[in-house]
């Protein structure tokens, strides 16, 4: 019965999410604090958890309520990119060292670009595919079958790939073919894990991203994109492997640690990572 209750539950959420999403579609993007406004007290298990992660890094709880507003206006920019010129979305995104990856995508080696749930995070294999590289991202299923599909037919209209973190053969066949490849690296997903220090806590971290890149010796690189006065910015950073895993992850995520303290609330603080 209660497996049932939790599987109705799910579904309820996920179409109202969906129906509002799709609603506030046809509204200007200045309406968004009102859909961020019913997300915070309908979806309270994620409220609960947010405030639970402010205690945990020690950040002021009012940031929570402006992480659920940037939040909403990041996934109603995301579903309005649909509407958008190629023009107007690459002429709003600026990038820091990009000629670091246009000299390692000149290598045809691949490039395994490891970013994290930070800023419009989405626009960056958005930007990348619509100025002609081959991009695909490893990304997780998202709560119910339903937004997962309706988040990655957006993907794939600017033709990018989607593979699941289970499917790594499809990885490891775009890396060799030279594609930049990005994946989220700032939760625990997939199957591998160690842990690693992250702002003072012991956290489980994914370790096949790496394994793979030590077999297949592709390009790595950092990145993340920050949002300033409406306008995007990706940062692209070089990332040296020193083939010692542990060491790898851990310097991996002092880097994060280093951007989420930035600007707290432009991380996804809901998730249940500590």
């Amino acid at each position: 019965m209660k497996k049932l209750y939790k599987r109705v539950k799910r579904v309820v959420i996920s179409f109202s999410i969906l129906s509002l999403v799709k609603f506030f579609y046809y509204y200007p993007i200045k309406f968004y604090k009102a859909l961020a406004l019913f997300f915070y007290f309908f979806l309270s298990k994620f409220r609960k958890i947010g405030l639970k992660n402010l205690e945990i890094l020690n950040f002021k709880k009012k940031i929570l309520w402006k992480n659920f507003c940037f939040m909403t206006y990041c996934a109603l920019r995301f579903i309005k990119l649909r509407k958008k010129s190629e023009d107007e979305i690459v002429n709003n995104v600026e990038v820091s060292n990009l000629q670091i990856l246009i000299d390692k995508m000149d290598k045809k080696r691949g490039v395994f670009v490891f970013t994290l749930h930070f800023g419009f995070w989405e626009i960056i294999p958005i930007y990348f595919s619509l100025k002609g590289l081959k991009v695909c991202v490893i990304a997780s299923k998202v709560y119910t079958d339903s937004i997962n599909n309706f988040i990655n037919n957006i993907r794939k209209k600017f033709n990018i790939e989607v593979f699941h973190p289970e499917n790594a053969y499809a990885l490891i066949k775009r890396l060799k073919k030279g594609y930049a490849a990005g994946i989220l690296m700032d939760q625990k997903q997939g199957g591998k894990r160690s842990f690693v220090n992250f702002f003072g806590k012991k956290v489980e971290a994914p370790i096949g991203p790496l394994e793979i890149a030590y077999k297949l010796k592709p390009e790595v690189l950092l990145m993340r994109t920050l949002n300033l006065k409406d306008k995007d910015h990706i940062y692209i950073e070089n990332f040296n492997l020193s083939y010692n895993l542990n060491y790898d992850l851990q310097c991996i995520y002092n880097k994060f640690e280093e951007w989420i303290r930035e600007k707290p609330w432009q991380w996804i603080l809901i998730h249940q990572r500590f």
